[in-house]
C-alpha cells in the first residue's frame, strides 16, 4: 500500500464501526440488493453491511484507495467504484437505497437511479435533505437520530421565522437554511408513477 494511501486505509476504516448502526438499521427495515454512494469519497464503511455498493466521487485519490488490496482484503463485500461526477450519466442498474452525505444534491441529480419505492438517506449539511424535502417525488418518510428511525415526521422542513426554503437555490449554493426541527439524517422514499410498482 502506497504512503499516500495510508491515511485513508486507517482514517476510513476507523470509522466503520460508528456508521455501522445506522447502516443495519436500514438493512433490518429495508434490505437494500443495490445501494448508490454518489461523493463517498472514501467512505467505505457501507460495504460492511450492503451487499452491493457503488461507489462515484471525482478526488484523484480515490481510484488508488477502492483498487487497493489492503482495503479490499477487509472490507467482507464486493463494490464497485466510478471515478467520475455524478451530475454526468451513470451506466447502473436501479438501486433500492440512494445515500447522500455531505456530497450536494444529489436526491436532485440521482433520482433517476432509484427504483419506484427505493429510498433516499440524506442528511442537511449541503442543503440535500431541503432539496428533497421541496421534490414532489421525494416523500419524507423517517428522520434520524443515533441509529434509529422514527417515522414521526411532523413539523420538519418548516423554515424559521424570515427564511425561506428556496429549492433551486439550494441546488445552486448547497447551502442549507435554519429549519425549526432537525435529524442527522432525514429518509425519503421515491413515489411511484406507476402503482404496479408501488410497495
Amino acid at each position: 500500500m502506497t504512503k499516500d494511501n495510508k491515511w485513508g486505509l486507517y482514517e476510513e476504516l476507523s470509522h466503520v464501526e460508528q456508521r455501522r448502526p445506522l447502516w443495519e438499521t436500514l438493512a433490518d427495515e429495508f434490505a437494500p440488493e443495490r445501494v448508490l454512494y454518489p461523493g463517498s469519497y472514501v467512505d467505505i464503511s457501507p460495504s460492511f453491511v450492503f451487499p452491493d455498493v457503488t461507489y462515484v466521487d471525482m478526488d484523484q485519490r480515490c481510484p488508488t484507495f477502492f483498487t487497493d488490496d489492503a482495503v479490499q482484503q477487509r472490507v467482507p463485500y464486493s463494490y464497485q467504484f466510478i471515478h467520475g461526477d455524478y451530475r454526468e450519466p451513470l451506466d447502473i442498474a436501479p438501486v433500492d437505497l440512494l445515500l447522500s452525505q455531505y456530497a450536494g444534491p444529489i436526491s436532485h441529480y440521482c433520482k433517476q437511479y432509484v427504483r419506484p419505492g427505493g429510498h433516499l438517506l440524506a442528511n442537511n449539511s449541503h442543503a440535500d435533505a431541503g432539496v428533497a424535502a421541496l421534490d414532489p417525488d421525494w416523500e419524507l418518510v423517517g428522520v434520524v437520530r443515533g441509529s434509529q428511525i422514527s417515522r414521526d415526521v411532523e413539523g420538519y422542513f418548516e423554515p424559521k421565522p424570515g427564511r425561506v426554503a428556496d429549492r433551486e437555490e439550494m441546488i445552486e449554493s448547497m447551502m442549507p437554511i435554519g429549519y425549526t426541527k432537525t435529524a442527522s439524517n432525514y429518509l425519503f422514499r421515491l413515489k411511484s408513477t406507476d402503482n404496479a410498482h408501488d410497495e
